[in-house]
């Protein structure tokens, strides 16, 4: 289930993003968003992403910018 959401989840994003699955985490790198503008969708992508699923991953995404990683 977990392919799923992450293959509907790159269905919904723009062909320049990234969705990369880790072991544990999985990750998204969202070109051409700010922090603000990516955390205001996450809500409406977990949604969207789960509507083909028929259990709940407990999804939950957490956003970072580049400032966090300098």
């Amino acid at each position: 289930m977990r392919d799923l959401f992450l293959e509907t989840l790159r269905t919904l994003l723009d062909p320049t993003d990234l969705v990369v699955k880790g072991q544990t985490y999985d990750f998204a790198l969202l070109a051409g968003l700010s922090l603000d503008q990516a955390r205001a969708d996450f809500d409406l992508l977990a949604e969207r992403a789960s509507e083909t699923l028929r259990y709940d991953l407990g999804v939950k995404f957490q956003g970072f910018g580049p400032e966090d990683f300098s």
